[in-house]
């Protein structure tokens, strides 16, 4: 598979970080800075307001674990930080991969650390851990096919995505549709997914501090509003895409915590 590819879609959070001091573009991201105003992440609505008091949760739980962090306290911190904005989430997406990878003996471990990876904008990394993914995949032969889906998809593999849907009567899978829609150029696929995905999300509840599965339904989501961008899909039927800046980054006040916890961490693991 061609460099580039693996590049595109390791690339972690798809919006880019030049600096802390810089607006954060947010190419699938409205959120108002103002607490208590609503934001719009795609399809979804959210505050910011929410996702403070979430991220306040999982701190708590990060903190108060006695010993060794685990990958299970790191990775809510470092997805609540990604939907943020906050170019802080790629040491805690790393650190969630350092545990894992500890105890990693099979395909479906080596694709969560991938995506960890991925989202940490670790390219090189994460490209070496889905491609083991998908060759363990391959060897097993297994019906697993969500996971190996996935990792297909997010290395650019849509052609075989495709066929594995279809040989597992699973055409309905999120990566299929979305590489059925990359293959054919398809918008209208991906709004699909991504309006299937936020009613999921919506329906069950699921929260970004949620954990236990290989690729989370938020990332599915984000993968799909990022495949919408990419074919010039618009979110609304009657207007095109808005997507204004946001101040991203570390505010003034919050740096000591985001050290103070990472040199925990590090130092528990020594």
């Amino acid at each position: 598979m061609a460099e580039a590819n693996v590049r595109t879609w390791t690339g972690g959070a798809y919006w880019r970080f030049k600096a802390r001091s810089q607006l954060l573009s947010g190419d699938l991201l409205e959120v108002w800075t103002e607490t208590g105003r609503r934001g719009e992440i795609g399809l979804l609505e959210i505050t910011e307001k929410k996702l403070r008091k979430e991220l306040a949760e999982a701190w708590n739980r990060l903190e108060s674990r006695p010993g060794r962090t685990s990958w299970l306290e790191l990775e809510p911190v470092a997805r609540i930080l990604h939907w943020l904005g906050d170019p802080g989430a790629a040491t805690y997406f790393r650190q969630a991969a350092e545990d894992r990878t500890v105890r990693a003996d099979d395909a479906g471990w080596y694709l969560a650390i991938g995506n960890y990876y991925r989202l940490a904008g670790d390219h090189e990394q994460a490209g070496e851990w889905l491609r083991r993914a998908y060759e363990a995949f391959r060897e097993e032969s297994s019906h697993n096919s969500v996971p190996y889906v996935d990792c297909a998809y997010l290395l650019g593999e849509y052609e075989e995505a495709v066929v594995l849907g279809e040989r597992w009567n699973a055409e309905h899978l999120p990566a299929v549709v979305l590489s059925r829609a990359r293959l054919e150029g398809d918008s209208s696929l991906a709004r699909n997914v991504a309006e299937d995905l936020a009613d999921h999300i919506r329906r069950h509840r699921i929260s970004l501090e949620e954990t236990g599965t290989v690729l989370h339904s938020w990332d599915r989501y984000e993968l799909a509003m990022q495949a919408l961008k990419d074919l010039g899909g618009a979110v609304s039927e009657d207007e095109p895409p808005r997507w204004p800046p946001f101040a991203g980054g570390l505010r003034r006040g919050r740096f000591w915590r985001y050290s103070r916890i990472a040199t925990r961490t590090r130092t528990s693991r020594q």
